[in-house]
């Protein structure tokens, strides 16, 4: 055991004998390097704001479909991508009721119909008789005023006034009574036909204002009937408002609709744009008819356009709509398009980049070095910014020397 005591004692001299050795050497630090701010050197040149953004292709004229009453569907006869007809049934809720009191009202309509028109007829043969029987007593009245004989009466008088004698006086008188008999008669004649004439005229008035009321009133309600019976089925039908392709159908037979919810859309697939939806503030720097560069994914070539159409004023809405002219002609729906729009242009301005502009507590500036390297700020004044470098407007001038930072 003696000799294991040994060993342990000679190990542990050892080990305090390497501990009291030299330290080891520290790891070395890199040298300090001075990092020297960059220069940058104002200089002429043209600059462009441009704003780019992404968006697809969309029909210019699209609607919504929707039913105009709540219900099930009961039939679908389109599917999404058909091409339909203007006024093709696309979908529809139970319409088999109001066809068949539709059908009904129908066959009321015409025997309505068919009633006022017997009933025209027979004012218009009234109305023909009537016109005949004016001419007739007009024309008696005519008659009966060129044989008024006033002569008569006349010489009538007269000879009563002459008549010598019982006898001749006797005749005058009897002569006399005669005329004026047949003068009255005439007269009374003449007055009776006026009176005719007066009633014919007021019944050609009333025949040239129609048959009576009721034949109208009851094919008014009739028209009132079938024409509320086609807007109810119209509300229960989805119908294509003009021709096109349908977009989107969300509905199934079986399915429950709200009136008025949008359940597809159809689109005229021969006017295509380009749809986008941008932010507020992009879209104040935009204004319609401004020019725009287009490009297409997977396409080559650069496609001219204009903005056709933005949100209104005040509104929640943010999409805008890009014309193109003279699109390529297999455009199809949804391909994705980048547009770039010239907001400002200068072909000879005052440059810097915009790492070279400082702004500190609403003040901005750069620092000018001079000639003999001194610094200095200098208020500027911005303009137009492309992103990479900004026109000064005032401040500096070609040539000088700007430190960053």
């Amino acid at each position: 055991m003696e000799w294991r005591r040994l060993l342990i004692l000679c190990l542990a001299l050892q080990l305090l004998g390497c501990s009291a050795g030299e330290a080891p050497s520290p790891t070395p630090l890199p040298p300090f390097e001075v990092v020297e701010a960059p220069r940058y050197i104002v200089e002429r040149g043209a600059i462009r704001r441009e704003l780019a953004f992404n968006g697809r292709i969309a029909p210019v004229v699209q609607e919504p479909l929707f039913f105009g009453t709540a219900g099930t569907v009961t039939d679908v006869l389109a599917a999404e991508g058909e091409r339909v007809a203007e006024s093709d049934v696309i979908a529809e809720l139970a319409v088999a009721d109001l066809e068949g009191r539709l059908a009904e009202a129908e066959l009321a309509l015409q025997a309505a119909e068919l009633q006022l028109a017997e009933a025209q007829q027979e004012v218009a043969d009234q109305l023909t008789d009537a016109q005949a029987a004016l001419a007739d007593a007009r024309l008696r009245l005519q008659q009966t005023e060129l044989a008024t004989d006033s002569a008569s009466l006349v010489a009538a008088e007269i000879a009563l006034a002459n008549a010598f004698g019982e006898d001749a006086r006797r005749l005058a008188e009897a002569r006399l009574a005669d005329a004026e008999n047949a003068a009255a008669a005439r007269e009374l004649a003449m007055q009776r036909l006026q009176a005719e004439i007066v009633r014919i005229e007021t019944q050609i008035e009333r025949l040239n204002r129609g048959p009576a009321s009721q034949p109208q009133l009851a094919l008014q309600q009739a028209q009132l009937d079938v024409q509320q019976l086609q807007r109810q089925i119209a509300e229960r039908q989805l119908t294509a408002p003009f021709a096109g392709m349908l977009l989107l159908l969300s509905v199934r037979p079986g399915d429950a609709v709200a009136a008025f919810d949008e359940v597809g859309t159809v689109a005229d697939m021969r006017a295509l744009e380009i749809a986008a939806d941008l932010s507020i503030d992009d879209i104040t720097v935009l204004s319609v008819g401004q020019e725009a560069l287009i490009t297409f994914a997977g396409r080559d070539g650069l496609y001219r356009g204009e903005i056709r159409q933005l949100p209104a004023l005040g509104s929640a809405g943010s999409r805008v709509h890009v014309a193109i002219e003279d699109p390529p002609p297999d455009l199809g729906q949804g391909e994705l398009a980048t547009v770039v729009v010239l907001l400002e242009e200068k072909e000879d301005a005052l440059l810097l980049p915009l790492a070279a502009v400082r702004d500190f507590q609403g003040r901005t500036f750069v620092v000018v070095e001079a000639a003999d390297g001194t610094p200095r700020r200098q208020d500027v004044r911005l303009g137009i910014e492309d992103g990479e470098r900004v026109e000064i407007v005032a401040g500096v001038e070609e040539g000088q020397t700007v430190v960053g930072e």
